[in-house]
């Protein structure tokens, strides 16, 4: 039976499925690329002497307080993309005579994939295939892998396949068995695994010639991102936000006509857009979570601009400043990370959570020196913690990947 691809999405739609080989990520700026081919001195020699005055005085900007973040960039809502997922998967379940039964899915760290999967499990009463714990990994019983797989037809979520192996002598048995069961099933089957732990297991087991082509989601460009934040924002109630660049005054996000007449008082060219999206797409790597994570970290306001109960006038409009990217600083791997660090740095790449102790089994160090790798990278804004397992953040990934990749670790493909 022929392979039905997944439909085309409108042009309007933000949340696109392409398959892994037609994946681009958004191309980096002329300036940034150059940077990256040059030496520091060359990019001193192109560097502006003339430092441009300030449209709003730094020092007089402090960062965006909680309450008016969640105004202006609200936690996103994934259920958008599951109804993408829905219309794009609408022909392949339709049709049970396809070449195969299985949909493969790779999930970029910070892309919400993982819980559009969820949700579009859930609201159609698909069977998920929970993962085991840790412990049944290491010592390979307690979960009956052939148990969860069956031939009834329906349909079968497996929505996190990185969490059926751990990088261990004893952690790829029981993924052997998944596999198996899985190729050998007559029932649709529809897999979501993290991108680098598919990197991972394409060298171990060979999981991208076993399956079918990986689907991932089309990158977030700048009009994307443009597209994607104003949503965000006139959604919670943030659509008389104004966001502007703080060095200029040249907008970040397309405003209405009527409120660039507004302001064009206040600068000599307040319509020009600033390119802080541009380069925002580029380094976020298009993952739209992560874009996501920065943006919200570059908001900034005014000491006279803290009134936030925008219901209460419906002509009051409130300026969100948004650092110049040149100006922001951002969470870095610095040349002098140690051998260990890196170690907990990739282990939490390649299984996306973990917590101290699984991290000490994982890695030829011990607890003490597990922790002690972990306090640093944490000081660095690289990695947090919640409910006792240790995550990269999403505003640091994009610079743990790039050294990552230089030092020649194994990382995936996105």
């Amino acid at each position: 039976m022929r392979e039905v691809p997944i439909t085309d999405n409108p042009p309007s739609q933000l949340w696109n499925f392409i398959r892994l080989d037609q994946y681009k990520k958004p191309p980096e700026p002329a300036a940034q690329a150059v940077r990256g081919r040059f030496s520091k001195f060359v990019e001193q020699i192109h560097r502006k002497p003339v430092k441009e005055e300030p449209f709003k005085l730094e020092q007089h900007l402090r960062s965006a307080p909680s309450r008016l973040k969640d105004k202006a960039a609200p936690e996103p809502d994934w259920t958008e993309c599951a109804t993408s997922l829905n219309s794009s998967l609408d022909e392949w379940l339709q049709n049970r005579q396809s070449e195969t039964l299985l949909r493969v899915f790779l999930k970029v760290p910070y892309s919400g994939l993982t819980q559009a999967l969820v949700i579009w499990a859930k609201q159609s009463n698909f069977r998920i295939i929970e993962a085991p714990v840790p412990e049944q990994l290491i010592h390979g019983k307690g979960y009956d892998v052939s148990g969860q797989i069956d031939n009834s037809g329906n349909l079968l979520v497996i929505p996190c396949l990185e969490r059926f192996f751990l990088r261990h002598f004893n952690g790829l048995s029981m993924i052997r068995q998944l596999i198996d069961s899985v190729l050998s099933c007559s029932c649709p089957c529809l897999i979501g695994c993290d991108s680098w732990a598919w990197a991972y297991l394409s060298k171990a087991l060979g999981v991208d010639r076993l399956f079918p082509v990986p689907f991932v989601l089309e990158a977030f460009d700048q009009e994307k991102l443009q597209q994607w934040f104003c949503r965000l924002a006139c959604g919670a109630g943030g659509d008389r936000l104004v966001f502007r660049q703080s060095n200029n005054g040249n907008y970040v996000l397309h405003l209405k006509a009527e409120h660039q007449q507004e302001e064009s008082a206040d600068h000599a060219s307040p319509t020009e857009s600033s390119n802080f999206l541009i380069h925002l797409a580029a380094y976020s790597r298009g993952i739209a979570g992560i874009a996501w994570d920065i943006w919200r970290y570059s908001l900034r306001y005014g000491p006279d601009e803290e009134r936030t109960d925008l219901e209460t006038d419906s002509l009051f409009k409130q300026t969100i400043w948004v650092d110049p990217w040149s100006q922001l600083t951002l969470p870095a791997v610095s040349d002098g990370v140690t051998h260990d660090e890196l170690l907990v740095l990739h282990c939490l790449m390649i299984h996306g959570e973990l917590d101290a102790r699984l991290l000490a089994n994982l890695l030829p160090m011990s607890d003490s020196d597990v922790m002690q790798a972990i306090m640093y990278l944490r000081s660095k804004g690289l990695i947090y913690q919640n409910k006792n397992r240790w995550y990269a953040t999403a505003i640091g990934y994009p610079a743990v990947r790039r050294f990552l990749s230089n030092e020649g670790y194994l990382v995936d493909s996105i």
